[in-house]
C-alpha cells in the first residue's frame, strides 16, 4: 500500500543531506511506509519511506542519522485520510489509533 503526497515543507535541510536526496515543497511524492518514532523526544508517528528518493543508503553509510523523511512535512488530499490511517496501522501495527488526535498533526488539501 501507498499513499501520495505533497510536500509542503522543505526547510531546514540537514547539511549532511544532499540536495539530490531532499524533498523539495509542492513536489508530489508516494510514501509508502511510515514509522513509529520510539525517541522519547519524538511523539508518535513521524517519520515516512518515499518511493521517489531516500536517506537510507546514506543512512546505512553513517553520513546522516536521519533515515527517513518527516511525516508532517506533507500534505494530503481529505479524501486519502482514511488510506493514510490504514497505511499507519499496516505500517506501525497499531491496533488503536486516535484519528481525531492523528489528523491534528497532518495538513490536508
Amino acid at each position: 500500500m501507498s499513499i501520495k503526497a505533497i510536500c509542503s515543507n522543505s526547510g531546514n535541510k540537514p547539511r549532511e543531506i544532499p540536495k539530490e536526496n531532499w524533498v523539495v515543497s509542492g513536489n508530489e511524492y508516494t510514501i509508502h511506509h511510515i514509522y513509529k518514532q520510539m525517541d522519547p523526544t519524538q511523539k508518535g508517528i513521524q517519520g515516512c519511506l518515499l518511493t521517489e528518493i531516500s536517506l537510507e543508503e546514506l543512512y546505512k553509510e553513517g553520513k546522516t542519522k536521519h533515515n527517513c523523511y518527516r511525516l508532517d512535512r506533507f500534505m494530503f488530499k481529505k479524501d486519502d485520510i482514511q488510506k493514510l490511517f490504514d497505511l499507519i496501522k499496516e505500517c506501525t501495527e497499531l491496533d488503536d489509533i486516535d484519528i481525531k488526535k492523528e489528523l491534528d498533526l497532518l495538513i490536508t488539501i
